[in-house]
């Protein structure tokens, strides 16, 4: 491959991530799959705050390591993020809406509220 095909073909792809979804929050939020991603945005944050919060200095942390894998495997067919850092990266490569940003920050903070 040339370099003028490699920066076409690399244009392409970004053009392709750089789209975001164009629904209105209101189509949005009579989706079944948004309301099963704030779901699991709030159980993942609650069982985090559960599992790594606990007194141990060596458990926590392997404990955390070990229920973020688990999660995400499991949680992967929504698109769960766990950390409102990365939610705020997906808003910024638009592969997220503002509305399912504002949604999904709101779930993990009332479930890492909840959890303490």
């Amino acid at each position: 491959m040339e370099k003028t095909e490699m920066r076409e073909r690399l244009r392409q792809v970004l053009e392709q991530y750089a789209k975001s979804p164009n629904w209105t929050p209101r189509q949005e939020a009579r989706s079944p799959l948004f309301w099963k991603s704030i779901r699991a945005e709030f159980l993942g944050a609650f069982l985090l705050v559960i599992f790594s919060c606990s007194g141990d200095t060596y458990i926590g942390p392997v404990s955390y390591g070990c229920l973020t894998c688990v999660l995400t495997y499991t949680l992967r067919a929504t698109g769960v993020h766990l950390n409102p850092m990365v939610t705020l990266a997906a808003v910024f490569l638009r592969s997220i809406t503002p509305f399912r940003f504002v949604s999904f920050i709101l779930a993990q903070s009332i479930g890492k509220s909840s959890a303490h």
